[in-house]
């Protein structure tokens, strides 16, 4: 009976959960012509190779994600000829 508790350890995975982070708003200062982001838009996350611990919002299309080892990962919305979209850059 031991041997089958031992087996039964083994094979429990850990279930992943999938993070999908959200985004809509505008550009501060953009022009009153360009449209804002009316809708929520999917932005892509970091990859795998680093563990993310939290992703805060700042307003106005604008979030961060913080990572385990401290990288910091930011989207804003911006705006070219009048479409608004999702761009990033990475920090750290």
């Amino acid at each position: 009976m031991n041997g089958e508790e031992n087996f039964e350890e083994e094979v429990k995975m850990e279930e992943e959960k999938e993070k999908v982070v959200f985004m809509w708003g505008y550009l501060p200062g953009a022009l009153p012509q360009r449209s804002p982001l009316l809708s929520p838009t999917i932005v892509r996350t970091p990859g795998a190779e680093y563990t993310w611990k939290d992703v805060c919002g700042g307003g106005c299309g604008f979030a961060m994600a913080l990572s385990e080892s401290g990288k910091i990962i930011t989207w804003g919305s911006t705006d070219d000829l009048g479409q608004s979209y999702v761009t990033s850059g990475k920090h750290g």
